[in-house]
């Protein structure tokens, strides 16, 4: 079978059998480690399978599984998912489950996808048997297509990388993403005939990664609704990474051509960030602790930061970029998804259904940007001032005389209760003087603060990267004879708080999961809560588009700054938004502890 699936059978026992279950491969018969159940992601499945095993697998014989057991399994599977579109732990390992990657030549595939998906099978998220099929347009020989695109798969011994690329194939699309009978070959010769001689087949799961540009997207899920959808009994998912559009118009055009084949339940779209560790976490901060969400209005912030920012430039894709730009490329989408988390009311579960509700709702109240009201300040990197760094103009691929932002900040405004009259500014971009992406909610300052000559504000920080870690910076007393109550009396900012590297780790630099990992396996089990719905873009659009066509149509000329440095004006800029960007140390004259 082209080498996409274990031939032999597999004998599942039930969950409460003393005995574990075995995996017969060719002559090869394998004892797992413990039974298929359902407590949870740290009970996985063993299957101690030897690199050497794979080398005598007969691929090409279809496994001994009678018409009566595999009917037997599609019937106990008949219901991939349950009333809310999830798919349970045992349900997914009782399926064949293929994972087809349209756009398998590109940057993301090599970079992030198929390490995910090693990373995935090696901790046992999901199946080891899992199919994996690579899609281009150009024809690929399958060992420089290994050899390249999976070279950042690393090897553990647990479950040797051999054993992965084995099970990774590559099909070219001659005809292009379009092109029907290119579909149907893709559905008959790497995923039909997979799940049929699979040994709990004939049904099975198949998840599409879209990772093309958004013009295809409509081709591409017409071709997998006519050619590509699972049997019944089996799900058919689609993860579809953004950009999703442009603005509102081609963002209803692109849903339009992907809602026509496909229900919202079974659409993914992708924003990574959703999946960052520290993002992660805010639920937790605000709803499992009894102590911030009293805080959590404008009777107590003054304001919120979310920033990113970046010490390299295009990088050789300034071509791509150019027609994007900061706004379209980070902030309409990684900086609003963070912000929503930060700011919408409490769901009325954590299920997917409840946040889509709350992120939408609170993105119903807020104001539509305007470049004229001022709402956005634009900048662009220059040449460094060493002349050691080139400017965006420079790069090869970008129009000489664009204009095209490579620094932007938005001041976003929440007419609600909870946050009239607090500004968000959402900062991005590169060519500046450091790698960094943080959120920062700093807190009023009181009339009491002034008892012991206090004239800065209290802040919590939620550092993204590099080196995760959320702290609250606040006042103590310096260590001396002192007593400590007189204005006079120094004080120094202190940061109280969680550094992920020492909590979780021995103190080297923290490794969590990549964020791609998390959005597989949440596509695998059928949960949405880290999705982008399509009510969500809706509402983001409408907030963003008004200042992205004034900044298109109107090309108003951006501030250049020398690489590495904060644009000139930016600061009084935000002063002029309410918004203090200096970290609260400097009104100290003390570097803020970290």
């Amino acid at each position: 079978l082209s080498g996409s699936c274990i031939a032999g059978a597999i004998r599942m026992c039930d969950a409460s059998s003393p005995t574990p279950p075995l995996l017969s491969v060719g002559q090869v018969t394998l004892q797992t480690s413990s039974p298929l159940t359902e407590s949870g992601d740290r009970q996985h499945r063993k299957l101690c399978l030897p690199s050497e095993s794979w080398r005598s697998l007969n691929f090409d014989s279809p496994p001994p599984v009678t018409s009566e057991s595999s009917s037997s399994v599609c019937t106990a599977s008949s219901a991939a998912s349950d009333a809310n579109g999830k798919t349970d732990r045992a349900t997914l390992f009782s399926m064949p489950l293929t994972v087809v990657i349209f756009g398998a030549t590109g940057d993301l595939a090599r970079k992030k996808l198929f390490p995910a998906l090693y990373e995935l099978m090696l901790q046992e998220h999901i199946p080891r048997w899992t199919s994996i099929v690579g899609c281009g347009r150009s024809p690929q020989d399958p060992d420089a297509f290994l050899a390249k695109q999976c070279v950042n798969v690393r090897d553990d011994p647990a479950w040797p990388r051999g054993c992965f690329l084995r099970l990774v194939r590559y099909h070219c699309l001659e005809g292009g993403y379009a092109d029907a009978r290119s579909h149907a070959r893709l559905a008959e010769e790497e995923v039909r005939r997979y799940e049929e001689r699979h040994p709990t087949g004939p049904c099975g799961n198949r998840l599409f990664f879209l990772s093309v540009p958004p013009a295809v997207f409509g081709a591409v899920a017409e071709m997998v609704s006519a050619h590509g959808r699972a049997a019944a009994g089996g799900f058919t998912r689609l993860l579809i990474e953004k950009p999703f559009g442009r603005d509102s118009a081609s963002f209803e055009e692109l849903n339009s051509l992907t809602a026509r084949h496909f229900d919202e339940t079974q659409l993914y779209r992708i924003d990574h960030y959703l999946g960052k560790e520290i993002l992660l976490n805010i639920s937790s901060l605000r709803w499992a602790n009894s102590l911030f969400e009293p805080l959590w209005s404008a009777e107590h912030i003054e304001a919120v930061q979310v920033t990113f920012k970046e010490d390299l430039g295009t990088q050789g894709r300034g071509g791509y970029f150019d027609g994007v730009g900061i706004v379209r490329d980070v902030i309409q989408n990684h900086l609003l998804q963070a912000l929503l988390f930060l700011t919408m009311e409490p769901p009325e579960d954590m299920s997917a259904a409840a946040i889509l509700a709350a992120k939408v709702s609170l993105l119903k109240s807020v104001r539509t940007l305007d470049l004229r009201r001022g709402d956005a300040f634009l900048a662009q990197y220059g040449p460094s001032e060493d002349g050691g760094r080139k400017g965006y103009l420079d790069d090869p691929t970008v129009d000489p005389r664009s204009r095209c932002p490579t620094f932007a900040a938005c001041v976003l405004s929440i007419d609600s209760d909870r946050w009239r009259g607090v500004p968000f500014l959402l900062s991005a971009g590169k060519g500046l003087d450091e790698r960094l992406c943080e959120v920062r909610v700093r807190f009023r300052p009181k009339p009491y603060n002034a008892l012991l000559g206090v004239d800065s504000a209290n802040e919590l920080v939620m550092r993204v990267q590099p080196d995760e870690a959320i702290y609250v910076v606040a006042v103590a007393k310096t260590p001396g004879l002192c007593a400590g109550v007189g204005r006079e009396e120094r004080r120094t900012p202190v940061a109280m708080g969680l550094r992920y590297a020492t909590q979780f780790g021995d103190g080297s630099p923290f490794v969590a999961p990549d964020a791609y990992e998390r959005m597989l396996l949440n596509a695998a089990r059928g949960d949405q809560a880290l999705s982008v719905s399509a009510a969500e873009l809706t509402e983001a659009w409408r907030i963003f588009t008004p200042l992205l066509h004034q900044i298109d149509e109107e090309l108003p000329p951006p501030v250049v700054h020398p690489f590495g440095q904060t644009p000139r004006g930016y600061e009084a800029w935000t002063e002029a938004h309410g918004v203090d960007i200096a970290p609260p140390a400097t009104h100290w004259s003390a570097k803020e502890a970290e």
